[in-house]
């Protein structure tokens, strides 16, 4: 309890209920509380406690991330997992690797094999026979006294021995015959091989000869009946090759994933088994540190297996030989830094997951039978990437996994496109703060306080004490949830083969089934005040004005900066899409406006308002500081903004982020979504009716769509005027958010 943290305390209790406070950021709140209602059942109670950014120390955190990392890397078993696994690993991968390329798939260039004769004569006369190419493998020719025996000894592939190599090669000669006798070691694979190419070019050799000969007796004329010649078309490498390059990228993603195993067992199941836990609970530090001081140190030891793992493939891909052979275009570091850059992407997913599942547990064994399941379905996607038509792209690209494991095997063989790269990250990015949030939601629970075997119903159970915001969980889980259908809805409207208005309504009900239907379900579980939660409470007319100035002044700036970014050549549409998007904007010129307005302006406006000003920013402000959920906001606000029918554009992120900024601040000051959601409609208003009204506005209208920089008056007048409503914003009487919530 802090005495001294109670000041401005009685404006948020009634002065007849009793009132405690806790400092420890809610650690102790929930046992103390019932502790408090047991012993004053008769008595009204409310029991709230405040959440301190500055009590929040990174420094603790760091310190207790850097204990749990030093006792697991103590533990035997990591170093087993992290060292020695892999070293012994690859080297045997990269044998049986070796061993399937020498008998399943064909020989390359680089591939060379040894050949034992008894002469120089006739290493002479079996080079002209075979007439090898550049495209054919390599031939090394060695003399050696008894060949037979090189073959025994496993000096060489194949040992030949050519009857009448003494006589020069020469095919005019038509009574010219020679015998070669072939030997190889019936386990040798490289003798198989190399056997097979010497009988093809000696049966190649044989016809030549006797076309010519058959040729000659005729005169010259040709006497062959048929003359055949095949070709292969090259698509790409070979299948058995591709197979084998396919599944570099699966066994990474699953030996990163067995780092992550033992770390979060022995973390959660492991410390209540030894009945450590409930001291960690005592520390000075929130629950939710506690918690992230233990997913960094799950993430930590993830990605040293992930860097040893890549490190160990890397090396034996470049001592075996493979290297040329699975990758035929090279495997440079750019490609090797790409890769593990996924692999710390996946490792912050699926150490987040396995934390979540192995909080259930009560023991090590009992985390042992969670994740066993866990595990199997982990490959199931993987192995799915092994098939030849799975390309990443639709709806794969947002798939937990597969979309990591299709990447990274798009970015070996050089066919990774940015726009799906970017999808892939942010999907696995929010898919990670969500198994967090999860695992947060858990590690909070009280069963985990009290050594309890935890329930999977603790997730879905709904809180009996009504919640003024959604937790920062709760937000994070609707946002993991938003993102990638808000995506994949994106591409799917543009393919829609209905009229335009129709589109037009289509989209208005998806977003507000997406950005309104996910957080009211999500509301609804939490307990949370719908009044609150989405900061629908009326605020000063002062912003209003503000709002209204700034919306219909801000858009001449963010036309500047596409103008300004177009000649920068900072411009990823493609032509296809931009001519695409140019038959929508004419056929929305037949349409009446009051439609286009209210699904392209209004509609998008509200939505996007009561989720990122309303329910995230509501949620977020509780844990951070007010500049940080302003930028966090606005940096998710401008990457929801980055897809146009499935289709990332890099100029879009700069000014929609500034406009996110703006509205955020706004937010934050008026303590309201509604001014917000007015400059948001006015600003999309105005841009769309430039769009759709282009001989109204004129010149106007071609900076609008990036054909032409907005006049000067304009733009002085703008910022004049964005001048003003800043100032307008800045005079309003702040209503900030309370910053105290019931248990």
């Amino acid at each position: 309890l802090d005495s001294d943290s109670h000041r401005g305390f009685e404006d948020s209790a009634p002065a007849t209920q009793g009132a405690c406070q806790f400092k420890t950021g809610g650690a102790l709140a929930t046992p103390f509380a019932s502790m408090l209602r047991a012993c004053h059942p008769a008595d009204e109670l409310t029991v709230v406690w405040r959440t301190h950014m500055h009590g929040f120390s990174f420094h603790l955190i760091w310190r207790m991330a850097r204990k749990e990392l030093r006792e697991i890397l103590r533990d035997r078993r990591t170093i087993v997992t992290l060292l020695l696994m892999p070293v012994l690993l690859y080297p045997l991968l990269g044998v049986a690797f070796h061993y399937f390329l020498v008998t399943v798939a064909p020989a390359t260039p680089e591939t060379e094999y040894r050949i034992a004769v008894s002469t120089e004569a006739e290493a002479r006369v079996l080079t002209q026979m075979l007439q090898l190419t550049e495209k054919d493998p390599k031939i090394r020719y060695g003399v050696f006294p008894d060949p037979v025996q090189a073959v025994r000894d496993n000096e060489v592939h194949l040992a030949m021995e050519i009857k009448g190599a003494e006589r020069p090669f020469d095919v005019r000669n038509t009574q010219q015959q020679y015998e070669c006798v072939i030997q190889r070691r019936n386990d040798s694979p490289p003798g198989a091989k190399v056997e097979e190419l010497v009988r093809d070019r000696l049966i190649a050799t044989n016809l030549r000869w006797l076309q010519d000969r058959l040729r000659a007796r005729a005169g010259g004329a040709p006497v062959v009946p048929i003359e055949a010649e095949f070709k292969l078309i090259a698509i790409g490498v070979d299948r058995n090759i591709s197979y084998l390059s396919s599944m570099i990228p699966l066994v990474l993603v699953l030996m990163t994933i067995t780092g992550a195993v033992y770390p979060s067992i022995d973390l959660t199941a492991g410390e209540r088994e030894r009945g450590t836990l409930e001291i960690l609970m005592a520390a000075p530090i929130p629950r939710v540190g506690l918690l992230l001081a233990k997913y960094v140190a799950v993430l930590a030891v993830t990605l040293l297996t992930g860097i040893v793992n890549l490190t160990m493939m890397t090396v034996t891909l470049m001592t075996s030989g493979l290297r040329t052979t699975l990758f035929p275009d090279g495997l440079g570091l750019g490609t090797i830094l790409a890769v593990l850059a996924l692999l710390l992407l996946f490792a912050a997913f699926f150490s987040a997951v396995l934390l979540s599942v192995a909080s259930f547990a009560r023991s090590f064994k009992e985390a042992q039978a969670y994740l066993i399941p866990l595990m199997l379905l982990a490959i199931s996607p993987g192995i799915v990437s092994l098939l030849p038509d799975v390309t990443l792209g639709g709806p794969l690209t947002i798939a937990p996994l597969l979309n990591v494991v299709l990447l990274a095997k798009e970015i070996f063989d050089g066919s990774a496109t940015f726009g799906n790269a970017v999808i892939v990250v942010v999907s696995t990015l929010l898919y990670a703060f969500s198994a967090l949030a999860v695992a947060a939601r858990i590690f909070g629970a009280e069963a985990v306080l009290y050594s309890e075997q935890g329930q999977w119903s603790d997730l879905f159970r709904r809180p009996k004490q009504p919640r003024e915001a959604a937790t920062v969980a709760n937000a994070l889980f609707c946002l993991a949830l938003v993102f990638p259908f808000s995506v994949l809805l994106g591409g799917a409207l543009g393919q829609l083969a209905v009229s335009e208005t129709a589109r037009l309504l289509a989209g208005s009900a998806a977003s507000a089934a997406l950005f309104v239907g996910v957080p009211l379900l999500a509301a609804w579980r939490g307990n949370v005040n719908l009044l609150t939660g989405f900061r629908l409470r009326p605020a000063a007319l002062l912003f209003f004005a503000a709002a209204i100035v700034l919306g219909l002044s801000f858009w001449p700036l963010i036309a500047e900066i596409l103008v300004l970014e177009k000649q920068a050549r900072i411009w990823t549409m493609p032509e296809w899409l931009e001519q695409k998007l140019g038959e929508l904007a004419a056929q929305r010129r037949e349409i009446a406006p009051v439609f286009v307005l209210f699904g392209l302006a209004i509609m998008p406006a509200i939505v996007e308002e009561l989720f990122f000003r309303g329910w995230l920013f509501t949620a977020l402000e509780r844990a951070l500081r007010p500049l940080s959920v302003i930028l966090l906001t606005a940096l998710l606000f401008s990457l929801f903004h980055l897809f146009t029918g499935g289709v990332p554009l890099i100029e879009r992120l700069l000014p929609t982020a500034l406009l996110g900024l703006v509205l955020g601040w706004l937010r934050w000051k008026s303590g309201s979504v509604f001014p917000g959601m007015l400059m948001h409609v006015a600003h999309n208003g105005l841009l769309v009716s430039l769009a759709i009204l282009p001989g109204t506005f004129g010149a106007l209208s071609a900076a609008v769509e990036g054909e032409g920089h907005v006049p000067l008056v304009w733009l002085l007048g703008t910022a004049a005027a964005v001048g003003f409503g800043c100032v307008l914003i800045w005079l309003g009487r702040s209503r900030h958010s309370t910053p105290f919530e019931s248990v």
